[in-house]
């Protein structure tokens, strides 16, 4: 695929639509639902063979799964397939966002070739795993910091220190470098992204809590049903609810690009009047 031309950058502000950005990728997923279960239902199949082939079953939870087939707990086997699942996934991501922006390849088997593409979502993922590591290691500093008597030393080490809890809330705001990786564009400048997102904050914290709410309750809800059925310990049960699970996890990171992908729209396209896109 080749590297797409990127938007004119424009830097004023622009006011984000906050139902549109918040719940407009539902919209977008029912919209294309029929591809969407075309391409899924390929990379879920795909995923369900990784990792039922490698013992590492949604099912292997289940006591009376364990029993009956092949489940491992070799770190390394996890190591492993969980980077492969991470790289189909962004794969996924890239083939999902060319069906939402009718950018769709003539051969339809580009859609399972890794492209220069994936490599840049792979890499933005590693960006925001550094921006959560860096939260995660601020919380524990807090956490395990041995109180000074000197308040002022206290005040100064917790200010300092929670600084890094912030760095995830604002990474939030250039979200949007996925949708621009997924498209192969030239990824804009740090200062465009956060001129732009000024004062949206509320907005997109809102779509990605509205996100993780809803992949949560559905995950736990499907997991929970999965492992207390009666017929877990059977073959044919164990591979359809991978495949299931699967295509869940598949349909969540959907939602996800079509959050990132509204963002874009609204930041940097423009119609004839002049305002935002809708």
């Amino acid at each position: 695929m080749k590297q797409a031309a990127s938007p004119q950058p424009i830097t004023e502000t622009v006011k984000l639509p906050f139902f549109a950005v918040t719940f407009g990728a539902y919209g977008i997923l029912v919209e294309k639902l029929k591809a969407f279960f075309v391409l899924g239902s390929i990379f879920a199949l795909l995923l369900s063979v990784i990792y039922m082939g490698s013992g590492l079953g949604v099912l292997c939870i289940a006591s009376q799964y364990q029993e009956n087939y092949f489940c491992t707990n070799n770190i390394y086997v996890l190591l492993i397939v969980r980077l492969v699942v991470f790289f189909i996934s962004c794969i996924f991501i890239r083939g999902w966002y060319q069906i939402i922006t009718g950018a769709e390849p003539q051969n339809r088997l580009l859609y399972f070739i890794p492209q220069k593409a994936d490599l840049k979502i792979v890499g933005i993922f590693l960006g925001y795993f550094v921006c959560l590591l860096i939260a995660g290691i601020a919380a524990y500093l807090l956490y395990a910091r041995v109180p000074n008597p000197d308040w002022r030393i206290e005040l100064l080490y917790f200010a300092v220190v929670s600084l890094g809890l912030w760095v995830p809330f604002l990474a939030l705001r250039f979200t949007s470098y996925f949708a621009f990786a997924a498209n192969n564009e030239t990824l804009p400048s740090p200062r465009i992204i956060w001129k732009k997102t000024s004062g949206n904050f509320f907005v997109l914290l809102s779509g990605i809590i509205v996100l993780f709410m809803l992949g949560m309750f559905v995950s736990i809800a499907l997991l929970h049903q999965l492992i207390t059925t009666d017929n877990a310990g059977n073959f044919y049960v164990a591979v359809f609810s991978e495949y299931l699970s699967q295509l869940v996890y598949l349909l969540i990171a959907a939602c996800f690009i079509n959050y990132c992908y509204l963002q874009r729209k609204f930041l940097f396209e423009r119609n004839n009047d002049g305002k935002s896109g809708n």
